[in-house]
């Protein structure tokens, strides 16, 4: 009766979008959160509701964030969203975000003390220890530097992106 939300996912843009009506009028219930939508999209569309790990957004093709009705609703990626947004001109950057909520002189201060943090987020020294050093060093010996493709085949090897990998290279192998 109920389709899957990863088969469902599987269909085309186009494909997923073909139940909207955006003539119809909007419908804002208010005072009712995302879930509430949720539920009424997997209910009107016949799917399973998504959870987090399925990385599935609710978008409104409407372009208004309050509308609940399920014709302007579909499931949709978080770039997908982030284009509809666009689109509609609802998008707001994350510093936006914090401005709008705080105001400026406190997401300055956010914004200061996250930055002062760096790489120390997450509890990490950002630096490499000698011994690390040697043995992604060790792990690369084999690759000529100066060859074309370089970099991608470190980074694959060792597990980091092409800008470490491009760096790393340069402050270590001489």
């Amino acid at each position: 009766m109920f389709e899957n939300i990863e088969n469902y996912m599987k269909k085309s843009f186009n494909q997923r979008q073909l139940h909207l009506k955006l003539k119809n009028p909007c419908i804002e219930i208010g005072g009712l959160n995302s879930t509430y939508y949720t539920g009424l999209l997997a209910y009107y569309l016949k799917t399973t509701i998504p959870t987090r790990i399925h990385n599935i957004c609710l978008c409104h093709a409407c372009g208004n964030r309050f509308c609940s009705n399920p014709e302007h609703l579909y499931w949709g990626t978080f770039s997908e969203n982030i284009e509809d947004e666009k689109r509609h001109g609802t998008f707001k950057t994350g510093r936006q975000k914090i401005i709008e909520k705080y105001g400026i002189e406190k997401a300055n201060e956010i914004h200061r003390r996250i930055s002062s943090e760096g790489g120390k987020k997450g509890g990490g020294s950002n630096k490499l220890s000698k011994s690390e050093i040697q043995e992604r060093l060790q792990k690369i010996s084999d690759i000529d530097t100066n060859s074309y493709g370089c970099i991608k085949k470190i980074s694959i090897r060792l597990n980091i992106s092409h800008t470490q990998a491009r760096r790393f290279i340069e402050k270590y192998k001489k």
